[in-house]
């Protein structure tokens, strides 16, 4: 599990979890399984966090929505509040660069790993995301015996001003800001609690 969540090198961390407490291993087991799905269904994310604020789509390595469990190299369409990504098409881009799952006797871990991407709709290497794909994201459902937690740790997050359009650095800095102010982690625990209540 050491190797689910990136070292913090630079830039801001943090760690938002929502845990459950089963009567036993079994119960805590077959919960388990419920929220892996709900991990793995991305495009049920934004119904579980019972907002609109902000849509997670699915989509493959062309930006194309699919229906389907997240795989490697898909990407993560975010619609978020506030100014849109001018570059992104009004989106925010992230790649998902690992999924992973461990399962031993007394615990059992399943993860997603995202990163900040380029538009994969258009020709560009330019990352569309307010902050540098230094960040990372990684969403997590773990059971250790009869406790299971939903979680989202960030790492190495830094503004992206390296947009090439003006209007682009100005929103990701202010983006960025209210997100290392806490609205990240609001969503964040939206989305925990949704995945552990359903």
């Amino acid at each position: 599990m050491n190797d689910a969540v990136p070292d913090q090198e630079r830039g801001i961390s943090s760690d938002v979890i929502t845990l459950h407490k089963l009567e036993g291993a079994k119960e805590a087991k077959d919960f388990y399984k419920i929220c892996k799905e709900r991990l793995l269904n991305i495009n049920r994310w934004t119904e579980l966090c019972d907002t609109d604020a902000t849509q997670f789509t699915l989509t493959n390595k062309f930006g194309i929505p699919k229906a389907a469990d997240a795989q490697v190299d898909d990407h993560i369409r975010l619609g978020i509040p506030g100014p849109e990504n001018e570059g992104g098409k009004g989106f925010d881009w992230v790649i998902i660069e690992e999924i992973g799952e461990e399962i031993s006797e007394n615990q059992e871990f399943c993860f997603i790993r995202v990163r900040p991407a380029s538009n994969p709709c258009i020709s560009s290497d330019e990352t569309m995301h307010f902050f540098k794909d230094a960040a990372t994201s990684t969403f997590m459902v773990k059971r250790d015996g009869d406790h299971v937690f939903a979680e989202v740790h960030g790492r190495n997050e830094i503004p992206n001003v390296e947009a090439f359009a003006i209007k682009d650095k100005v929103r990701n800095v202010l983006v960025s800001l209210g997100s290392m102010l806490g609205l990240s982690a609001i969503q964040w625990k939206l989305l925990t609690k949704g995945i552990i209540n359903g």
